[in-house]
């Protein structure tokens, strides 16, 4: 029996540009053509048509497509694929979007071309001025001359007159473009030679000079260098001014020798007219050659190259000047400046010449570029704002190295640490910094970690701590506050230079006191304000507090996690066998009649005498502890007790009385009785400072 060959037909299909064949299929005797195979080719298609008529798939008996998804075949007929037309204008959006991207990445590219060549430009012609004005300025541009005695007016009245004087030539110190910021050069000044011959050449150059001087004058600065028969004289920090007497002659002066100029211009005829057909007196600028002739007509020159004390320099923007030594520092200064600047960026730092601002961004900061970096804070580059974002460093020594030069240098203000990581030679690297800003002025440290960063931050707290030689006093909040905004506490003896100062505010983590406590780090006084943790920790910290020896003043007023009665027992006393306590300022919550609290808050005011103020809030006063407080304040040995605020208290009226009587005595600095809970004035204390901006919410 021979077998039976099926023959394959096909139905042409047009998608955009693209016409494929596809297979027909014979489904309940109809030939169709299956959309799911139009897809494979092209998965967007979602219909099909003739001419623009849109053909409809075939449905069951029930009015639902048929499945697979189908249409009957035209085998002599090129069938229409369509997507939906949202999805293509899409298409062609997202086309339009990447051609527009393209057109203005070009845009861009040839605009840095441009600027390119327009700074290439510039610092070219800037080249071409320095190197003409090097070789033409090789002498001080502005001076005048003044004559040295009084002169008599009778014999004025003719040229011969002007020349029966002696001058002296001064120089102006060329350190700025208004002219009223400018000052004479500190230098008992030049006798003229040859003065008709110098007033001749040089008359036109002194008419300007002399408006200059006139300038000065008027604005109360002093055209004499003040500093005759002083030979030598270098420099002042200040620019002599001038009184209305001295005013008075000077001007006079100057008149002589604005008549003087007008007088020999209009009567002299020029010096040497076989070089110039044209009078000196016509020309609006000195050139270099006639500045280099000027050392000719001055008797007494320098040796060295620096007539009036002036040095030449090269200014930021190009140009040759002649000025003091006071501002040839400033120039050279800014010359380093810009020397450092260009190492720092050369490892990829960016620096603000306004604000200061120092930043090194996402970069990976090996020994070399720490070693750099500390080397160009040594040398004097200084920071106001130094930033390390998201930057990692090799290892541990050299964030030491690095700590130790910023936080032990009085020029740099403030240092923002932002996802700081140390490369480890086992796994990934670790972060050891989330985020922390560091402020330094004089002696003081302030550590800013606000609370979602604490757990991570307070890790390095003891690096800080350590590396530190100049700064005593540490203070860690664990808001953003601005710089020294609380004052530090006073000290309860003389401390020694080794010792330490630590005052935490607003940290829900003071676990790391038990290392600080417990080590050399000299921590003399403490102040624990507003810090929240859990009485284990608390616990920790009163047991450790009882091994410390240097520890000279405790003050914890403010409402912390002593509240605990096992907490507040515990640290009771550790204060009661402390060694080295002077004076304790102390925060105690919710005391009942005749509990443990009590009692040991008794046992600590009639035993010892370093309890210096005393916060109750929230307790009940028995009589037995107004006793204790009235002995208290009594005490006439350093450091007694001064001062006590109630808040939300219940006591005897009697009781109350007597402790008044105390403050009316004197005895008690301090007394404050309120009614309401110490909460409501804490509250009321930092809604305050929040709407002052003492605060910033992290």
């Amino acid at each position: 029996m021979d077998e039976q060959i099926s023959i394959a037909t096909y139905q042409s299909v047009r998608y955009r540009n693209a016409i494929v064949q596809f297979e027909t299929v014979t489904l309940n005797g109809i030939e169709c053509l299956v959309l799911e195979d139009v897809r494979q080719r092209f998965p967007t298609v979602t219909s099909l048509c003739i001419e623009n008529t849109q053909i409809a798939f075939l449905r069951d008996e029930n009015g639902q497509r048929s499945e697979p998804q189908r249409i009957k075949a035209y085998k002599d007929v090129l069938i229409d694929a369509f997507d939906p037309e949202e999805q293509y204008n899409d298409y062609i959006y997202t086309r339009i979007d990447r051609l527009d991207k393209n057109v203005h990445n070009i845009q861009k590219t040839v605009d840095l071309i441009h600027i390119n060549s327009q700074e290439t430009l510039i610092t070219t012609r800037q080249a071409m001025t320095q190197n003409y004005e090097l070789h033409e300025y090789t002498t001080p541009r502005y001076f005048y001359i003044l004559p040295i005695e009084d002169y008599n007016r009778g014999v004025l009245n003719s040229v011969k007159g002007y020349f029966q004087h002696q001058y002296k030539l001064y120089f102006l110190c060329d350190c700025s473009d208004n002219p009223t910021q400018r000052h004479v050069a500190l230098h008992e000044g030049y006798v003229v030679k040859k003065p008709k011959e110098f007033i001749v050449k040089y008359g036109p150059h002194l008419r300007t000079t002399l408006g200059i001087v006139r300038i000065l004058l008027g604005v109360g600065i002093s055209i004499l260098p003040l500093v005759d028969n002083i030979p030598g004289f270098t420099n002042t920090k200040s620019i002599p001014r001038v009184g209305p007497s001295t005013t008075t002659s000077v001007n006079n002066q100057l008149d002589m020798m604005t008549a003087a100029i007008q007088e020999i211009e209009t009567t002299t005829p020029p010096v040497d007219t076989s070089q110039t057909t044209t009078s000196t007196s016509q020309k609006t600028a000195l050139h270099g050659a006639e500045l280099r002739e000027l050392e000719n007509y001055l008797e007494n020159v320098d040796t060295k190259k620096s007539l009036g004390n002036l040095h030449r320099m090269i200014s930021d923007d190009g140009h040759v000047r002649w000025v003091c030594l006071e501002h040839y520092d400033t120039i050279s200064f800014n010359n380093k400046l810009s020397e450092n600047i260009h190492q720092f960026e050369a490892f990829g730092g960016t620096f603000n010449r306004e604000t200061k601002e120092a930043v090194i961004e996402d970069k990976y900061l090996t020994s070399d570029h720490v070693t750099i970096l500390c080397n160009l804070l040594k040398k004097g580059f200084t920071f106001a704002i130094l930033k390390l974002v998201k930057c990692s460093l090799k290892n541990t020594t050299d964030l030491d190295q690095l700590f130790d030069v910023t936080i032990n240098r009085s020029s740099i203000c403030r240092v923002d640490i932002f996802d700081l990581t140390v490369q480890s030679l086992i796994g990934s690297p670790k972060c050891i910094c989330k985020y922390m800003s560091i402020h330094t002025k004089d002696h003081v440290v302030e550590i800013q970690a606000p609370g979602r960063y604490q757990n991570i931050d307070l890790k390095i707290f003891h690096q800080l701590w350590s590396q530190s030689k100049i700064r005593r006093v540490f203070r860690i909040h664990g808001f953003e506050v601005f710089p020294n905004d609380e004052k530090t506490f006073c000290g309860a003896t003389q401390t020694t230079s080794d010792s330490k100062i630590l005052s935490i505010s607003h940290l829900h983590n003071i676990e790391f006191l038990n290392i600080l406590l417990t080590n050399d780090f000299s921590i003399s006084q403490l102040k624990l304000n507003f810090c929240f943790s859990s009485p284990t920790i608390m616990i920790n910290f009163c047991q450790t507090l009882k091994k410390n020896q240097t520890l000279l003043e405790l003050d914890i007023m403010s409402y912390t996690s002593f509240d605990n009665e096992q907490v507040m027992i515990e640290l009771m006393k550790s204060l009661r066998n402390h060694k080295s306590l002077k004076k304790v300022s102390l925060f105690i919550s919710d005391i009942k009649l005749s509990d443990e609290k009590e009692r040991c808050l008794i046992d600590l005011l009639l035993n010892d005498s370093f309890i210096s103020c005393l916060c109750l809030s929230n307790c009940f006063v028995s009589h037995e502890l107004t006793e204790a407080l009235i002995k208290a304040s009594e005490s006439t040995k350093p450091y007694s007790f001064t001062s006590l605020e109630m808040y939300h208290y219940q006591m005897d009226d009697a009781d109350k009385s007597k402790l008044q009587l105390q403050h009316n005595e004197k005895k008690l600095a301090n007394l404050l009785f309120s009614k309401e809970h110490y909460w409501c004035k804490a509250l009321n204390k930092m809604r305050y400072q929040f709407q002052q901006g003492k605060y910033r919410l992290p």
